[in-house]
Order: C-alpha cells, then sequence, then structure tokens
C-alpha cells in the first residue's frame, strides 16, 4: 500500500470527484484517455461519471466485496444460485467486465478484484479521522511518513529485485507448474491442465 492522495471533501459528489481525479490526472501525468491505467472503486454513480468523462480509456473495475454485500442484503436467506436464480441473474448483469477475472482485458496489468488496500488504508486512519480538519491533515500526513519510511528500510535489506512476499509466491507458482500438463492449441492458445483437476485457457499475444 502506497498512499498517493486523499482529501477531505463536503460529500462524494460529482463535483468533488471531477475536482479530485482531475488533480490527481494532473500530478500522476495521466493522458487525457487515461489508457494504460487500471483503476478499481465501489459502485459511486457520481466517480462512474467522472471517470467515463476523464480517463474513459482506462479500464476501471468494481470491488468484488462491495458488489457482494450488495447482493447479499437483497437477498438474504439464499446462498447458492440453485436456491435463487433471480439473485443469480442479477448477480451477472452487474457488469461483470469490471469485477469477474475472466473477464479483463487481456494488458490489464492488474487482476485486482477488491479495495482491501483503501480500506486498510482509511482503518489505518480511524484515531486521525476524530480530530479537527487540519489536526487530521496532519496526522495522517505523519502517519504515511512513517509508513513509507519504514517500508524502505525494509526495502534496502531485500535480496534481489522483487519483494519477499512476491518471490514466495512466485516460488509456489513454480513449484505447481512442475505437475501442469500443456496442450498447445497449434496457434496462439494453450490449455493448461493442473492435476487433472483444473483446467485453464491462455492465450498468448
Amino acid at each position: 500500500m502506497y498512499p498517493i492522495a486523499w482529501v477531505t471533501v463536503e460529500n462524494e459528489t460529482y463535483d468533488s470527484w471531477y475536482w479530485f481525479v482531475s488533480l490527481l490526472q494532473k500530478n500522476l501525468n495521466i493522458s487525457a484517455g487515461g489508457e494504460g491505467w487500471v483503476l478499481i472503486f465501489d459502485q459511486q454513480k457520481g466517480l462512474l461519471k467522472v471517470v467515463a468523462k476523464l480517463i474513459p480509456n482506462a479500464e476501471h473495475g468494481m470491488c468484488a466485496r462491495h458488489i457482494y454485500e450488495n447482493w447479499r442484503k437483497k437477498y438474504t436467506d439464499h446462498k447458492l444460485a440453485q436456491d435463487t436464480p433471480q439473485g443469480a441473474n442479477g448477480m451477472m448483469n452487474t457488469a461483470v467486465e469490471h469485477w469477474c477475472r475472466a473477464h479483463f482485458k487481456l494488458g490489464s496489468y492488474s487482476d485486482s478484484i477488491d479495495n482491501n488496500i483503501c480500506e486498510s488504508f482509511n482503518n489505518s486512519i480511524m484515531d486521525s479521522r476524530f480530530l479537527p480538519v487540519i489536526s487530521m491533515h496532519e496526522s495522517i500526513r505523519c502517519k504515511v511518513m512513517v509508513r513509507i519510511q519504514e517500508n524502505r528500510s525494509k526495502a534496502h535489506k531485500w535480496l534481489g529485485t522483487i519483494c519477499p512476499n512476491m518471490f514466495k509466491k512466485l516460488k509456489l507458482n513454480i513449484e505447481r507448474s512442475a505437475k501442469c500438463s500443456v496442450l498447445w492449441n497449434g496457434q496462439d492458445g494453450f490449455e493448461v491442465k493442473e492435476k487433472e483437476m483444473r483446467r485453464y485457457t491462455v492465450n498468448l499475444v
């Protein structure tokens, strides 16, 4: 988690989102269309409209956890699609291209389907949010500054160019790949099977 910007506004309105995203776009040098960027957020209507206007070509995802929570409020007594076909249809009609990995575009370099990072940040500044507005922002600034420095110090101790947690996952996937079999379709795709139980289709570009 590397917080870049945060802001206090009167409400989550179109105007406040437009102001914030336009400043973020300028400071991060995001192109006018937003190509190559991936955004993930909740289902705020004002934010959706702002993204469509300012960076329409950026790929944006919706937090699957929030989609599920909204679904559960409506279908509180059901869990399986067999028990609630209406609920299953409602879930699949919630723009699956924004929260289901199977529908993500090739070239998107993020497969995140939740905004847990933002929730973690919000939780870490909970005490600060009860302070007066100027003191609140000063407290948050200090927290972020200390966190960045602590992580920088940890990074100096790394061996290699990959952070330790990601390297563990990489090693695990390398071990799993030894148990996979690959079938080539003769063109630009492969079918990968793991222990005859899981099957994936991979297209190469």
